[in-house]
């Protein structure tokens, strides 16, 4: 790679191959990969593409009076740092060793700390959380308690246009090669992903089911711990997971005697001198008001025409305090799901799940919620803030 050349162009200002060449050793240096030249041939048009959304979020900082001071810098990499266990000195010594000048990782940390000043200054006041988005959220969340939980991490490259998809595709594909020969997940997801987790490495923690976007839920779901994804198309672009744990039912086992249920029973009274026909089309009805239901609000609409069922609250329960039956009706649903019924000596029974509270479930309380879907509004935000400013740059690759 000749450094003296011109790598491209961004509304007249220069990216040489010289800037190239550096941020591939960056890369190179603070993943640990010891890539071949075929594959550095390979990730350079994602690295070059990196360069350019830089260049163009320094300029629009710069545009908008967004100052970022040298002590900022020092600090971010001085946080850099100690999450590698490292002093900043340390880091700085063993990236000159690596042939790295030091200008070019204060360039990387000074454009990120400018461009979410940005948008903090310009789209965070534009952001509102309602109490009810926050609800809404929490009840998904109750819902899913006793489903699987992941431990996630998350590289994304987004996809602007559908001339870009083959090559935003090539590149993760490329970024799966390099982690599959050594290459730490977090290093790479810092250097190339464009969500908002790229500051953690790519980190989700712990997420459930409804939290990722259906097409990266389904693989996800397929997953074992310690896997890593093929990309994963989506309407933002391509996702790369590695699924570093999973933990089963939450609610599985002894923990569901501790677990509370509310619940609503509707029941149908059979007898001895109920025929097998009469039998057969009771359990028709049953199951056609069954699913009917959308929640306990709903079963009083669903039963208002069956004049023969009692409908009653067994209130909340624990685990051990339900009948087996019931606590085996109850346990695979979701709330506001009825069960399919459930026939008995004296009838055929429905469960409704009204409510669910998991004792070993440990879920975010409704502040660090909202501030959850206060980053995710603000980084949806940031995106398309960057995509714009694509749009209307004059770039030319050389």
């Amino acid at each position: 790679m000749s450094t003296q050349r011109i790598a491209a162009i961004v509304n007249d200002e220069v990216i040489s191959g010289y800037d190239l060449q550096q941020r591939l050793s960056l890369i190179i240096a603070s993943s640990g990969a010891q890539p071949d030249q075929e594959a550095i041939k390979r990730i350079q048009p994602q690295i070059l593409r990196t360069l350019v959304d830089e260049k163009l979020q320094l300029q629009e900082a710069k545009r908008q009076n967004i100052e970022v001071n040298t002590d900022e810098v020092m600090e971010a990499i001085g946080g850099i740092a100690a999450s590698n266990n490292l002093s900043a000195e340390q880091i700085e010594q063993f990236l000159s060793q690596a042939g790295v000048n030091l200008a070019t990782l204060h360039t990387q940390v000074y454009a990120e700390l400018a461009w979410n000043k940005l948008v903090g200054q310009r789209f965070a006041p534009r952001v509102y959380i309602s109490d009810e988005q926050v609800e809404d959220a929490y009840g998904r969340m109750v819902e899913n308690a006793n489903r699987p939980q992941y431990l996630v991490s998350e590289i994304l490259l987004t996809v602007d246009t559908p001339e870009q998809d083959r090559e935003v595709r090539g590149a993760a594909e490329k970024l799966i090669e390099q982690i599959r020969q050594g290459a730490p997940f977090p290093a790479v997801a810092q250097q190339f992903s464009q969500s908002a987790s790229a500051a953690r490495g790519g980190d989700l923690n712990w997420v459930q089911d409804g939290t990722m976007p259906p097409e990266v839920e389904a693989v996800m779901q397929r997953m074992r711990p310690g896997s890593l994804s093929a990309p994963i198309k989506t309407l933002a672009g391509y996702y790369i997971i590695v699924l570093r744990d999973r933990k089963e039912n939450a609610g599985a086992g002894k923990d569901a005697m501790k677990s509370r249920f509310t619940v609503k029973q509707i029941a149908m009274s059979v007898s001895e001198q109920t025929t097998q026909a009469e039998g057969n089309r009771m359990m028709g009805e049953m199951e056609a008001m069954a699913n009917k239901i959308k929640g306990c609000a709903t079963v009083s609409n669903a039963t208002r025409n069956m004049s023969s069922v009692v409908v009653s609250d067994i209130g909340e329960r624990s685990g051990a305090e339900l009948a087996p039956e019931v606590l085996n009706a109850v346990m695979p649903l979701r709330v506001g799901e009825a069960s399919r019924p459930i026939v008995s000596r004296t009838g055929i029974h429905v469960m409704v799940l009204c409510d669910r509270k998991d004792s070993n479930v440990a879920l975010p309380n409704r502040k660090e919620i909202q501030n959850r879907l206060f980053s995710q509004q603000l980084s949806m935000m940031s995106r398309k803030y960057l995509r714009d400013l694509r749009q209307d740059a004059v770039i030319e690759m050389r």
